[in-house]
Parts: C-alpha cells; sequence; structure tokens
C-alpha cells in the first residue's frame, strides 16, 4: 500500500536528517518496482523463448487495479455522457467500466481502433500514468519531510526507449516535487565506434524547467567479465583509452542536449583506474564550464514524439515503434545535425523555441490543438517532415472523414492506401525492374536514402499527387515519399542519417557536420564521436574561440570550422566562445 510506503519513508527520512552523515545528504532518489526503474511487471513468462502473444503475461486485473481504472476514467472524462461518448458505448459507466480483456489488447494488428478500442488506448494511458502518479506521490512525501529542502529525482525511461509502462512523460512534468528524471545510456551501442543514444525526451524536460542524467553505468577491465556479447552491450572498456572516449561520448551528448550525468558503478572497483579517474575528472571540468555559459542551447531542428499515439498501437506493432522513434534517434545522433526532442503535446507551449525544420516521428494521433499549431507552422512556412501516416487514428481531429483524407489534411499530399499490411521499406530510387525505374533521385535531397526498418510492417500509403515531387519509392515501385512546397511525406518508417542532413541543409537549418559520425552541438559545445576512420569537417553555428577540452589548449581565436584526422572510436570536444 502506498500509505505504508509513505510511512516508512517519513522514518526513513527522519533517521537521515538526525543522523551525522545525513547532513551531506542533499536529495533523495526515488527507486522501486522491477529492477528499481519501476517498469511494471508485466511481460513474457519465464523460460519461454516464444515472443508471441501466447506467452505475454499481463498486469493487472486485480479488483484494486479495476477500481484505480474507473476513478482514473472519472477524473478524466467527468461525466458518464463524456465516458459514453468516448467509447461509442451507451451502457459503460464509472462504476461498471472494466479493464480490457487479455484476448483484446493482444489482438493481432496494426492500430487499436479509436472507434470500437478507445478503452483499450484508455486504459494503455492510466497504465503508465498509474506508476507516474506512484512516483510523484512518495516525490510530495519526500519534499514535505525535507521542508522542500532536498532534491527529488527517480528513474524515468520513457518513450525514447519504448518501455511500454513509461508513456507518460506528459504526466510526470506536472509534478512540482520531482527535479530531475535518469536512466541508463542505450545498451547495445555504447562501445567506441556505436553512437550512443539518451533515452529521454529530453527537449520537454527543459520546457518544464527540469534536466535528465543519463547514467554511466560503464563496465571496465575491473568487472567480472559475462560473455563477449553481454560485455559489448554493456559497455565493457578493455582499457582506460576506450572508457574515457566513451565518458567524453557520452558527456559532450549530454553538454550538447542541456542535460546531465552521473557514473554508477553497481558492485564496487569499477572506475577504481587512475586513467580512468583522469577521464572522468576531465568531464566534470567540461560540465563545470557550463556552469558559465548563457541561454538555452541552440538548434535549428525539432523532433516530435506523441505519447497518445503510443496508446493506439498493438503488441504486434512492437518493430514498427522502435524503429519509428528509438532507432530513429539513433539515426539522428550520427545525422551530423544539431537537434532537440519534444513531446508532441508541448506544441503549444510558450517555451518552445522557434526551429526551422520540425520532424514528427508519429503524429498518427493529432489532436485538435496539436493540429492547430501544425496549421501555424505551414502557414509560417516552416519545413516540416511527417513519418509514416499522420492523423490516421482520428481523422475528425484534422477535419477529415478518413485516414487517406487525414494525411493529405496534414500533409497536403493526396493519397491512397496501398496496402493493410507491407514492409516499409523506401529507397531514394524506383527499384530496379519496377516500371518507373530509371528516375532519379530528388533534385534537392541528393544524399538522401532510407533506412530498412528490420521486417517492421504495417499499413502502408503511396502518392497519388500529381504536383508532388516523388522522392521514395516502395519495394513495389509506388511511390512512398514526397515532398509538395515546405511538406515532406515519409510513408515508410526509418528515415536515414544522410536523408535528415540533407532535410535539414534544404531548409536552412545548422548542419554540424555531414552525416556518418556520432556528432553533438550546441553554441557552446561540440563532440564528434568518429564512427569511421578519416577526416572530418565541423561547422559551428557562429565564429567561435575553440578550446580542445582534452587538452585544454585554445585550437583557434576565432573560427566556423574545425578539421580534424580521426580514428574510429576516437572522441574529440570543444569548448566554444562564440565572437
Amino acid at each position: 500500500m502506498r500509505t505504508d510506503t509513505e510511512e516508512a519513508l517519513r522514518q526513513l527520512i527522519h533517521h537521515v536528517q538526525n543522523s551525522l552523515p545525513g547532513k551531506a545528504v542533499v536529495g533523495y532518489h526515488v527507486a522501486g518496482g522491477n529492477d528499481g526503474q519501476f517498469f511494471n511487471w508485466a511481460g513474457y513468462k519465464q523460460g519461454t523463448t516464444d515472443p508471441s502473444p501466447a506467452n505475454y503475461h499481463l498486469a493487472d486485473y486485480s479488483p484494486d487495479s479495476e477500481h484505480a481504472f474507473q476513478n482514473w476514467l472519472r477524473q478524466k472524462y467527468q461525466t458518464v455522457a463524456n465516458l459514453q461518448h468516448a467509447w461509442n458505448c451507451t451502457d459503460v459507466t464509472f462504476a461498471n467500466a472494466v479493464i480490457p480483456s487479455g484476448e483484446r489488447r493482444l489482438s493481432s494488428g496494426f492500430l487499436f481502433s479509436a472507434k470500437t478500442d478507445e478503452d483499450i488506448a484508455d486504459y494503455n494511458r492510466f497504465y503508465s500514468e498509474g506508476i507516474v502518479e506512484t512516483i510523484q506521490d512518495y516525490a510530495h512525501v519526500i519534499k514535505q519531510e525535507t521542508h522542500n529542502q532536498n532534491l527529488v529525482s527517480t528513474y524515468w525511461e520513457d518513450s525514447a526507449a519504448g518501455v511500454n509502462s513509461h508513456f507518460a512523460t506528459g504526466k510526470m512534468l506536472q509534478s512540482p516535487d520531482i527535479d530531475f528524471l535518469s536512466g541508463p545510456t542505450d545498451y547495445g551501442i555504447r562501445m567506441p565506434g556505436q553512437v550512443g543514444e539518451a533515452h529521454s525526451i529530453w527537449g520537454s524536460l527543459m520546457l518544464h524547467d527540469r534536466i535528465w542524467v543519463s547514467e554511466q553505468d560503464y563496465r571496465s577491465w575491473l568487472s567480472d567479465s559475462v560473455n563477449a556479447a553481454y560485455d559489448r552491450s554493456v559497455g565493457r572498456a578493455e582499457n582506460a583509452t576506450d572508457h574515457n572516449n566513451m565518458v567524453r561520448r557520452e558527456s559532450g551528448m549530454m553538454l550538447a542536449f542541456g542535460q546531465g550525468t552521473w557514473w554508477y558503478d553497481m558492485s564496487g572497483g569499477w572506475f577504481a583506474d587512475p586513467g580512468i579517474m583522469k577521464g572522468i575528472a576531465e568531464a566534470r571540468a567540461a560540465f563545470t564550464r557550463d556552469l558559465s555559459t548563457k541561454g538555452q542551447p541552440q538548434a535549428d531542428l525539432a523532433v516530435f514524439v506523441s505519447e497518445r499515439t503510443l496508446d493506439y498501437f498493438k503488441f504486434s506493432s512492437t518493430a514498427f515503434r522502435y524503429n519509428s522513434i528509438t532507432q530513429q534517434i539513433r539515426e539522428l545522433n550520427h545525422a551530423g545535425v544539431p537537434y532537440q526532442i519534444f513531446l508532441q503535446s508541448d506544441l503549444n507551449n510558450a517555451k518552445l523555441p522557434d526551429f526551422k525544420t520540425y520532424l514528427f516521428l508519429d503524429a498518427q494521433d493529432i489532436e485538435p490543438n496539436e493540429w492547430n499549431a501544425i496549421q501555424k507552422l505551414k502557414a509560417a512556412g516552416k519545413t516540416l517532415c511527417f513519418v509514416h501516416a499522420p492523423g490516421i487514428i482520428k481523422p475528425e481531429n484534422v477535419g477529415a472523414a478518413s485516414a487517406s483524407e487525414a494525411i493529405a489534411k496534414v500533409t497536403g499530399i493526396t493519397v491512397r492506401q496501398a496496402s493493410e499490411s507491407a514492409t516499409m521499406n523506401i529507397t531514394p530510387t524506383p527499384p530496379a525492374g519496377t516500371s518507373v525505374s530509371g528516375k532519379e533521385k530528388h533534385p534537392f535531397l541528393t544524399l538522401q536514402s532510407y533506412i530498412a526498418n528490420n521486417g517492421a510492417k504495417g499499413p502502408i500509403w503511396e502518392v497519388t499527387d500529381p504536383t508532388a515531387q516523388a522522392i521514395g519509392w516502395y519495394e513495389d515501385g509506388k511511390i512512398g515519399a514526397a515532398q509538395k512546397g515546405n511538406v515532406f511525406f515519409a510513408g515508410g518508417v526509418g528515415l536515414s542519417d544522410e536523408f535528415l542532413n540533407a532535410l535539414a541543409r534544404y531548409s536552412g537549418a545548422w548542419t554540424a557536420a555531414d552525416a556518418g559520425d556520432a556528432v553533438f552541438a550546441n553554441q557552446h559545445f561540440i563532440t564528434i564521436h568518429a564512427l569511421w576512420d578519416g577526416d572530418k569537417t565541423l561547422h559551428l553555428l557562429h565564429p567561435s574561440k575553440v578550446t580542445d577540452m582534452e587538452s585544454g589548449k585554445v585550437i583557434s581565436p576565432s573560427t566556423q570550422t574545425i578539421k580534424l584526422s580521426m580514428q574510429r572510436g576516437q572522441t574529440r570536444w570543444f569548448f566554444l566562445q562564440p565572437q
């Protein structure tokens, strides 16, 4: 029970505050649930190797859970009439609403229907918000007991990581009691020569006066080896040079994003090496430099993720969701384009900066206030790019009567549905052997190409608009991506780093480097982690005094270009003082 935990927290805080070591405590990190990160305990049955829905264990059908769901519905809809209208059901009330059955929740297909499955979408939202409410409750107790003098943080890997029960970052940011969120860096892409990723929609955290603190729990040769694959996935460095290149990459990423980092040794002794600590000291000095910089981090590309869309994805759409968000962020990280990432619900936030390019990763659901903001961006001549099928979940929200009409309404490009379920690969030239073979690439995006999407399938729409410029084709030769005016439509999921770089250049957005290496930059810092051997050129936002943060040497009193020769896995990072 929450009340029992609240009392335990009060006693713990009282004990800490009245102890001598407690005088050094500046805050509390709220952890609990699965892995200490509040992951819900739903998941595959232990010992199974079959990833089918039949082996997936759902949670939670207890009476208390159902009662909590009913209370959540009452808060959301206020009246029974509103609930019945939303669910398209004249019999449902706050007293008899039930958790949707497992058969429906695990049914095959791509999206749940807003007309017949709104109860499932609502339950999915409740599923994430319930966890947030628990964390917020504990955070409030801590703030009360410390008289608002201590910091409060919690683990929260959100939709950037694809964690099913962590799709309520918008709800999390409503709490005045949580100061910052944290989570480990992305596993599997940590080693030198890999791109790195932070599992956070960190731009929205800044809009709401919060920060993200990435957890560097890198292993070292001082930790126990498990096996080669595991060691590589967790970032087990074999020497201080490799470890420091990883630390610089991760820290440089956080500096560019305006966020923070911490180091976590889970079992003792992982960082007990002078060479490793030298790299960590170097990173600490870099963050100290950031204390004197002014203004928010600058970029010209804004990326948006819709949490509400995620409520409608079916179980079998997991691969699509991964490719459209998590994998897409990885591509962004080596596109050479500084960017910021936000919740789509923050489109109307008064503090949202002005950008030149706006990329929507999963705008299948567009709420009325978001649609108003999108129309203003179009009217202002901004460059907009929509991935897959914007507006299809609730076409009426954008003034359309069907999914195809919704896409046309949002993009200005006429389309028709080509398949209920197909792979979403798109190439920059028509596939060989199709009736349209021989067409050239888009003249404005000569470097663009699209990545394969690991077999992700779903409904696809082909472009039929004769006034739109084709820029990508499906496997059967149908047009799958097009441009009309300043709006781009990419019907397949997974935009490559080259496409993203070319899109930014087309719109006049700042590109800090060519696509291909991990580059993270704002007006004060720029970091490059080489994914390939060779010569590199970095382009700064302003002419700047450039200081190498590894050596401490000023490499130029004023320049807008940095030229380097690097080996794969090497990190170089620089402090910039705009002139």
